[in-house]
């Protein structure tokens, strides 16, 4: 099984390791670490976001507090994100551990093809049977319920299963 996390401060110790690490090997031009690196960029939607992965072994980084604490990791990630809206723009930086090997370019897909699993249940269209809005008794589109949902409003929205 593929392990990937997507940290902000909820790991606490781990978080501030990781993170200072890469903002370390960003200082220090990457000298003497071994990494992978991939980039890429997409516009749709009104928007252009360029994105940077840096992959790192774990092996690079010894002195990691917790890295033992995660069976099977083998990589530490850091990706920046750079979206330009119409009248808009962001820079993040966001922060993984992964069982994958150090591949930056296949951990930005993985990434990718995550966050639009993601998107795709969390913007699920809210619809009864008929295609009509329906509201969410629970308040929230998640779990069985939601991938539900989403299966009723592509069959109430295909026009050969419409009465």
């Amino acid at each position: 099984m593929t392990i990937f996390w997507h940290f902000f401060g909820n790991q606490g110790t781990l978080h501030k390791e990781v993170k200072t690490f890469f903002q370390q090997a960003l200082e220090k031009q990457w000298e003497g670490i071994d990494y992978s690196y991939d980039n890429g960029t997409d516009a749709g939607h009104y928007r252009i976001e360029s994105r940077q992965v840096w992959a790192v072994p774990i092996s690079q980084v010894p002195n990691l507090s917790q890295g033992k604490k995660w069976k099977g990791l083998k990589t530490i990630v850091m990706v920046r994100r750079k979206r330009i809206l119409w009248n808009d723009e962001t820079d993040k930086l966001s922060y993984y551990i992964s069982s994958l090997e150090a591949d930056a370019a296949l951990i930005a897909h993985s990434i990718r093809a995550h966050w639009s699993v993601e998107n795709s249940l969390h913007w699920v269209e809210r619809c009864d049977l008929q295609g009509r809005p329906k509201p969410d008794p629970h308040g929230s589109w998640t779990g069985e319920y939601g991938l539900a949902a989403a299966i009723m409003c592509q069959f109430a929205q295909t026009p050969s299963l419409q009465r």
